[in-house]
């Protein structure tokens, strides 16, 4: 991960760090490297402000103004000066903002484990919007709870055209990242509840499990103005549906991110056949698609409403960093 902090400050609680991944935060006067995982706090300054860079635990390595020193737990890198920096230690001392972090981090070892990996983004927000039970048909199951009449996954929120994927779903529920980039949804007893499938310990992002419908196939009635263009339509995808990128013909890629929720054999067919599967509406997702004039949907931009999850996100209060896939 590589975060540029031009101005402001960030409290980072970085949970795991492997050998293959770096972590770096760019302030004005030189770059930080997080050397393993630990709490952080850094500071960018300002004209009449240091460059503070404050080890909880962990240890980090700061370069830059001429200085490349590490700084250890407990310690706090202090920076003055313009182009050449000096530099000075001090003991790490919480103050209100970090305590204030601290107090809405989260005990990894307190979260029930809702059959996934703690690699996985977005997982610890499940216990507190939903509960697990066991499927016949799928094993673990997760239902969010205090949804509304009708409602269906994929349906509150928007696209948001992000690098290297493209088309991204956004959702608006404070627990909607990890169930809409991760795993299948399917109907258990009249219910909508995310299956997460198979333990995976690195799982695979995606930018949004669904099928697209195309123009022609779209039987239910859309009012669409006349220069909007035909509706785009979309649905989530089952257990056992394939999920077949536009952004990518990485096989290794491919593979990974149906592994969870699809037999092997089945992907390693349509792999070795090269070509989009062919998916067909399951009957509850019929009446559960959603449908949008085409013009609207291309020009929707950032979510202004992104929902709770993802602006504590950009806060960087906890691990908000999705690890890019080799595409």
């Amino acid at each position: 991960m590589q975060i540029a902090l031009s101005q402001g400050r960030v409290d980072l609680h970085l949970r795991r760090l492997q050998q293959d991944e770096t972590a770096e935060i760019d302030v004005p006067g030189g770059r930080v490297w997080l050397l393993q995982s630990g709490v952080y706090d850094i500071d960018s300054g300002g004209p009449d402000q240091p460059t503070r860079v404050t080890v909880f635990e962990g240890s980090a390595r700061f370069v830059g103004g001429g200085i490349d020193t590490l700084v250890n737990a407990g310690d706090a890198l202090v920076l003055s000066g313009g182009g050449t920096l000096t530099a000075a230690v001090e003991h790490a001392a919480p103050d209100e903002f970090v305590r204030w972090c601290r107090a809405h981090d989260y005990d990894e070892k307190r979260l029930v484990s809702h059959h996934v990996s703690p690699a996985m983004t977005g997982y610890e927000e499940l216990d507190e919007y939903g509960e697990s039970a066991a499927a016949p048909a799928y094993g673990e199951v997760w239902y969010p709870r205090s949804v509304p009449a009708g409602w269906a996954p994929y349906r509150d929120g928007r696209w948001v055209w992000v690098e290297p994927w493209g088309w991204n779903w956004v959702d608006d529920a404070p627990w909607g990242f990890a169930p809409c980039h991760y795993g299948r949804w399917a109907r258990v007893d009249d219910r909508w509840g995310w299956v997460p499938g198979e333990f995976a310990p690195a799982p695979v992002y995606a930018p949004a499990l669904v099928a697209f419908i195309p123009p022609p196939a779209i039987a239910v009635a859309v009012p669409v103005p006349v220069d909007a263009g035909p509706p785009v339509g979309w649905f989530p995808l089952a257990p056992g549906e394939v999920y077949w990128p536009a952004y990518t013909r990485n096989l290794t890629y491919i593979r990974n991110v149906n592994i969870t929720n699809v037999n092997i054999t089945k992907i390693d067919t349509i792999i070795a056949a090269r070509r989009p599967p062919v998916t067909r509406r399951r009957r509850s997702s019929v009446s559960n698609s959603q449908t949008e004039p085409r013009r609207q949907w291309c020009r929707r931009g950032p979510s202004s409403s992104l929902g709770r999850w993802q602006r504590r996100r950009l806060r960087f209060r906890r691990k908000s960093f999705v690890r890019l896939p080799s595409l």
